[in-house]
């Protein structure tokens, strides 16, 4: 019998990547363990789990669209364009994060939801929600709170 995983994360808050454009080290990115969660991701993807319906909701708070840029004039508006060229930069950043979760959504049984948080309100704009999906896969979900968007 096939079983059913809810697994749940929250608060990675993505920015920019490690590196910025010139080399330096971005001091705004918060997440450092793109390895360790693509390796969550494969193990949920295969072994025990190759007959499972796994969900992986990420639960606010995956983006981080507050600090993307240390030189931004007023970094606390998001507007629809300001999301989709920080969104941009944080695909970017972590490319291989993406292709990863883009990976696990080809498995079959396997599903992507995101739960908008106070650090990725820009998920709300449907434009943002297809760049997202653009790099993640066309099945992706995106929730505020109880509501699907």
């Amino acid at each position: 019998m096939a079983s059913k995983v809810k697994l749940v994360v929250s608060d990675f808050h993505l920015g920019a990547g490690h590196r910025n454009k010139d080399g330096s080290v971005n001091i705004l990115e918060d997440f450092f363990h793109d390895r360790e969660f693509i390796e969550f991701l494969q193990h949920f993807s295969g072994g025990a789990y190759d007959d499972a319906e796994v969900e992986l909701i990420l639960n606010g708070d995956f983006f981080n669209l507050l600090m993307i840029d240390y030189d931004e004039v007023e970094p606390d508006v998001i507007t629809e364009l300001v999301a989709l060229r920080r969104m941009t930069k944080i695909m970017e950043g972590h490319r291989a994060m993406m292709n990863a979760l883009r990976y696990f959504q080809t498995i079959p049984g396997k599903t992507l939801t995101f739960v908008m948080g106070n650090h990725d309100p820009g998920i709300l704009f449907p434009s943002v929600q297809e760049l997202v999906r653009s790099y993640v896969g066309e099945a992706a979900r995106f929730f505020s709170g109880l509501l699907r968007i």
